[in-house]
């Protein structure tokens, strides 16, 4: 498998989350600056399987809850949140197969975790506090931001942009901004 791009974008601020994806399983976190172009990459994910339509990017884009599945045979799945670009759990909750998992935004201050779970994350690291509410109907599903391989457009800066990927290139408006096709594996520590 060749290197994909996913991509979430802020609905209210100039800020977008890649997910680099690839060789298989493996994913690197990047945080896109949309207003000046600039890209901070962060953590890498390996051996795992990250359920993209249930996964999202808060309004803000200073979050990211996301659902994955390790690749080890009988181990649980999880629904973490995420402090962008790295994947490190702020907030993390063990699921038992793949029916419940993963998450939505709701403005201003709530993320929609599909399952059972209800409660108030008062974590001390989190610069706000979320109120985590249950959707029991389990049709939860992010819009599709991430869905790159065709054309789509989005407002970056002052304009509007067409966005499309070619393996791991980023390209606007027919030319190629960013190239992450080659980059490698590194351990990185989160600041928090």
């Amino acid at each position: 498998m060749g290197v994909k791009l996913h991509i979430w974008f802020a609905k209210s601020a100039p800020v977008a989350l890649i997910l680099r994806e690839g060789p298989k399983h493996t994913y690197e976190m990047i945080k896109w600056n949309t207003k000046d172009n600039i890209f901070e990459r962060g953590q890498w994910l390996k051996k795992k399987k990250i359920y993209l339509d249930r996964s999202d990017l808060s309004h803000d884009g200073e979050y990211f809850v996301y659902f994955y599945l390790d690749k080890k045979p009988m181990t649980p799945t999880h629904t973490v949140l995420s402090k962008p670009p790295y994947f490190t759990a702020l907030h993390h909750e063990l699921e038992e197969g793949t029916y419940t998992g993963g998450g939505v935004f709701v403005p201003p201050d709530t993320v929609v975790f599909r399952g059972d779970h209800m409660r108030r994350i008062t974590n001390p690291i989190l610069s706000k506090v979320f109120q985590i509410t249950p959707d029991n109907s389990q049709l939860i599903r992010t819009t599709c931001d991430f869905c790159i391989y065709g054309e789509n457009q989005h407002d970056i800066g002052e304009r509007t942009v067409a966005i499309t990927s070619d393996g791991g290139k980023l390209v606007v408006d027919g030319e190629v901004l960013e190239d992450f096709t080659d980059d490698k594996f590194v351990a990185v520590k989160p600041p928090h």
